[in-house]
């Protein structure tokens, strides 16, 4: 009796640990940057990420760094730095999408902007200050005057984004 007893509980316990270590993984996880996402494991899913990053902030005129100098010329320009492939810039892209249309924005795509090398880009980060992709800073006559590093593990609010436009 106590045989069988035994059997009984090891085969219920091996079904509820068999069970549960087949559940899908395909609940949204709220990541520290406050925004629900799930895992982008596809090239379906990865694509779709990049397609709404791109509607996110469309309206931003691009330029490269290279036209920093040039477009900041005796004003003050404010500029957003990320990447279509970017987890969090497409995260930040959610938050940030408001304000591409109610300001001017220029956009540096950190892959594309920047002479197409990881080196110009860290240069380029570490030269300016700029701790992360995504950032948003501002520039005038080439330098840059103020600037918001999006840290990617607290994220950034619609309120610290507008505190940041008000300073104007």
């Amino acid at each position: 009796m106590k045989n069988k007893f035994r059997l009984i509980v090891c085969v219920s316990f091996m079904l509820v640990l068999f069970a549960s270590c087949n559940q899908k993984q395909d609940e949204p996880i709220k990541k520290a940057t406050g925004v629900e996402s799930k895992n982008v494991t596809t090239e379906e899913d990865k694509q779709k990420a990049i397609e709404e990053y791109e509607q996110n902030i469309k309206g931003v005129k691009e330029i490269k760094v290279a036209e920093l100098d040039e477009v900041s010329a005796g004003k003050e320009i404010t500029v957003y730095l990320g990447r279509k492939t970017c987890p969090d810039c497409q995260k930040f892209s959610k938050t940030f999408k408001p304000f591409v249309s109610k300001y001017e924005i220029y956009y540096i795509d950190s892959v594309a902007g920047i002479k197409k090398s990881p080196e110009d880009l860290k240069k380029f980060r570490t030269d300016n200050d700029l701790k992360t992709v995504p950032a948003v800073f501002r520039v005038k006559d080439g330098k840059i005057t103020d600037r918001m590093n999006i840290d990617d593990k607290v994220g950034t609010t619609s309120e610290e984004l507008q505190k940041f436009f008000d300073k104007k």
